[in-house]
């Protein structure tokens, strides 16, 4: 796929900066959910996310661009609790053919638990875009697995996530 990028703030400082504002990336997405719409309450639930992609600009700063491939994987589990709410592990790990500090982002791992509230999951009278629409929050363990950033001020050991997602037509 071709993208492009629009700078929403800073623009001229990431053009000065040489950031590339094109990318071509190939590669392949997967994603499965299991016992989510209608669900048997006795039953986990559990989704997975995964992409494998070859990126040429990665939208960096790389003169030559980023030429490179990265690794995304994403499983989640959990328990429903009732009344939209679920409590789940998760982990992911990112990898990438990049190595150095200013890649510690593309080489790492997380895991921790999160909860989650889906207000309208059980409700027939809504729209898909609503049935599906979640707020979350996730504490995470964070481990570098090439590279830790060279700034210290960089590196985390873990995470406080929070936020939403929502889907449509699935």
């Amino acid at each position: 796929e071709g993208l492009s990028a629009s700078y929403l703030q800073d623009g001229v400082s990431a053009e000065a900066a040489g950031l590339a504002a094109t990318d071509t990336r190939y590669g392949l997405d997967l994603w499965y959910e299991w016992n989510l719409d209608d669900p048997d309450e006795r039953v986990p639930w559990g989704e997975v996310w995964a992409n494998l992609s070859y990126r040429e600009t990665n939208f960096g700063w790389e003169p030559d661009g980023f030429k490179s491939w990265v690794l995304y994987f994403q499983p989640k589990i959990g328990r429903h609790l009732g009344n939209g709410i679920g409590v789940y592990l998760r982990s992911s790990v990112t990898a990438s053919g990049k190595e150095g500090p200013s890649y510690s982002f593309l080489n790492i791992a997380d895991y921790g638990v999160g909860i989650r509230f889906e207000p309208w999951r059980e409700s027939k009278v809504v729209n898909d875009f609503l049935r599906k629409f979640k707020m979350f929050a996730e504490v995470v363990g964070v481990t570098y697995l090439k590279d830790k950033p060279a700034n210290a001020n960089s590196e985390v050991s873990n995470d406080v996530r929070f936020g939403v997602e929502f889907s449509y037509g699935r």
